[in-house]
């Protein structure tokens, strides 16, 4: 039986323990850890069972008080030069010049968990701590601009995450957003080239968003990939994140109802929390062209036009229907009078019956002849046309 990975922390607080201890047990690796609080002691543990990893502060304690962590680590990588070792200084700690050729990795705090989850990583399986304290050279980088990524809350993520690791029993589960990043890890990640697989991620993002315009506007993927070391399953929690679970190639084919059970739970989980913004994407339309202006054609007229063809209109808006004239105004009725004295118009007019019996008269055949005879006494009898003028010939 191949002997378990040994990691020894140097650090008189204890903090750096700590650290080491929650990056080995979210990879769920199988390790023997080693904590001291001095050089001297990590020395002599050295030389009692070589580790695999050192990772060192820098202010100690112990028997040799001269011995920091620079000078511990210098030390090691002489006596054990195919020992990877890591110093991790304090905020409030003095800055180091540390040669850029230097044998050990020197990092400062506040570090990234998922750094230092890839340092461990790579240190106890024989890998380049200082490639693995890079981060990752390959990101998705989209052809267009599709905006910013909506935020999850870590907390909020981890219980998800956590309770699907339970339902299922995966090796590892990943949350990595469109950028390539990942969010949240659960299990042991780092057997896996996660680099790789961030790369191998990027055409699914894309195709997820291309293929929505043909089966709808929110599209819910599951990818399954089957092979001979690892099964991963992949589902899309909306256009910015998907989910990766991570099982044995040996067994992954007899999860698959599990997955497609608690993992589609997940992600709708994950999706009420996003909100509309799951499926939004902000890509800038391209600037439409004007359509090119044609330009206006001339043509020659070669038809003479006789001038008496040509109707020449005014210059008005003629109405389809001539307009109707105003209406009469009504006639203004005066109030009869009662009492009406026709002697205030004429005095003539006083004696009206005597006038009346005159008129009366004028249409009277005989007496119209005696008058014509009394007129007519000096100049002789009436003419015809003299007649008719009088009214006695009609």
């Amino acid at each position: 039986m191949a002997a378990l990975p040994r990691v020894l922390s140097v650090d008189p607080t204890g903090r750096l323990s700590r650290v080491v201890r929650t990056a080995i047990d979210l990879s769920d690796l199988s390790v023997v850890q080693v904590d001291v609080p001095g050089g001297a002691e990590a020395l002599e543990e050295l030389r009692f069972a070589p580790a695999t990893l050192v990772v060192t502060a820098v202010a100690l304690d112990g028997k040799d008080p001269d011995t920091d962590g620079i000078t511990l680590a210098t030390r090691i990588k002489r006596e054990y030069p195919l020992i990877p070792v890591v110093v991790i200084a304090d905020p409030d700690e003095a800055e180091e010049e540390i040669a850029t050729d230097a044998a050990f990795l020197y990092l400062r705090r506040p570090v990234e968990a998922a750094q230092v989850m890839r340092i461990i990583n790579a240190g106890i399986n024989f890998r380049d701590i200082f490639l693995a304290a890079q981060q990752p050279a390959r990101r998705l980088e989209p052809e267009v601009d599709m905006g910013g990524i909506p935020p999850l809350d870590p907390h909020f993520v981890g219980r998800v995450v956590d309770s699907l690791a339970n339902d299922v029993r995966p090796m590892a589960i990943l949350l990595v957003n469109r950028a390539g990043e990942i969010l949240y890890e659960n299990g042991a990640a780092g057997y896996l080239d996660r680099d790789a697989l961030l790369a191998a991620l990027a055409p699914a993002v894309r195709g997820n968003i291309s293929m929505s315009e043909v089966v709808g506007k929110q599209p819910s993927v599951l990818h399954f990939y089957d092979g001979d070391q690892y099964d991963i399953f992949t589902l899309s929690v909306g256009f910015h994140y998907t989910l990766c679970i991570v099982m044995d190639g040996q067994g992954g084919q007899r999860q698959f109802g599990a997955v497609n059970r608690f993992g589609r739970r997940a992600v709708e989980d994950l999706l009420v929390m996003l909100g509309p913004s799951a499926f939004g994407l902000e890509i800038p339309k391209p600037a439409e062209e004007a359509p090119p202006r044609r330009r206006a054609t001339v043509k020659a007229i070669t038809q003479e036009i006789a001038i008496s063809d040509v109707v020449l209109e005014r210059a008005e808006t003629w109405e389809s229907e001539p307009a109707a004239p105003p209406p009469e105004p009504e006639p203004v009725q005066m109030e009869p009078i009662a009492d009406f004295d026709v002697s205030i118009l004429d005095a003539s007019l006083e004696n009206l019956d005597a006038l009346l019996a005159e008129a009366d008269d004028l249409f009277d055949p005989e007496r119209l002849a005696e008058i014509a005879d009394e007129s007519r006494r000096d100049r002789g009898p009436l003419t015809y046309d003299e007649a008719r003028q009088l009214g006695i010939l009609q």
